[in-house]
């Protein structure tokens, strides 16, 4: 079975924040912790999709900064497989982010993620980020 193409966005704002968002608890892997994003819809870019989910998830309008390393991922039995790619991004226009499918969101410090439940299939996009913040 082909993995199911998804694109994630990792939001700093001008601090160097990363916005985390925890998923309701009438989702999959609900009151888990993951960076917001979806499934790339049939002929659509990865970069498209990346900027329609933030706008449905968030209501705002972001600009990518960089394709970070795309990440698959395979949930238990009888889980899906995911082709999960991120991006680093920022907000436009100095727009406030809204929780409209989350239960929560929050502004995190790089050193803060380690403390958050993520979904299994954002761990290593989180760990590479808090890596490269570290180096930086």
């Amino acid at each position: 079975m082909n993995p199911i193409n998804v694109v994630c966005a990792l939001i700093l704002d001008p601090a160097g924040h990363l916005l985390a968002c925890q998923r309701s608890l009438n989702s999959s892997h609900p009151g888990k912790w993951e960076l917001p994003g979806g499934k790339i819809e049939h002929n659509e870019s990865p970069t498209n999709a990346i900027i329609r989910e933030i706008k449905e998830e968030l209501n705002i309008n972001i600009s990518i900064t960089a394709k970070l390393t795309t990440v698959n991922h395979t949930y238990p039995h009888p889980g899906p497989s995911i082709k999960l790619t991120p991006f680093l991004c920022k907000i436009n226009n100095q727009e406030t982010p809204k929780a409209i499918i989350h239960s929560k969101i929050l502004w995190i410090k790089p050193t803060q993620a380690h403390t958050l439940d993520w979904t299994q299939a954002d761990i290593p996009i989180i760990q590479q980020f808090i890596t490269s913040t570290q180096q930086a």
